[in-house]
């Protein structure tokens, strides 16, 4: 069964697909600093970032990508020690959403480590 919006029609099969191309976006959008530019650290932030799609509202995961390149910006000016855009989303997720900052570090060894 699938959950349609004013503005957006999916069916089951699509949402996982939908969130990776959203992750995708926000990735090649706000992680320019190159925090993240070796292909293998690229995918699995992004992973990480479909990962949290499925766990947070779209809003709240937009707002946190938002901040975290405020923050990171807001670094720069100031000479402070800069932190990619990647790992400001994972500061900021650990402040403000400690449990699901856990579940996607268990998410990221499973990952990390395969199937059996």
């Amino acid at each position: 069964m699938g959950t349609k919006t004013g503005l957006l029609t999916t069916n089951a099969g699509s949402h996982g697909a939908l969130q990776k191309r959203i992750a995708h976006a926000l990735c090649a959008q706000l992680d320019e600093d190159g925090s993240s530019s070796e292909s293998l650290s690229r995918t699995a932030i992004q992973a990480s970032i479909a990962w949290l799609l499925c766990e947070i509202p779209l809003a709240d995961a937009v707002l946190l990508a938002r901040d975290a390149e405020q923050e990171r910006l807001s670094q720069h000016r100031s000479s402070e020690q800069i932190l990619g855009w990647s790992s400001q989303v994972l500061a900021l997720l650990r402040q403000r959403l400690p449990e699901v900052y856990h579940r996607l570090l268990e998410y990221r060894k499973t990952t990390a480590i395969g199937p059996p």
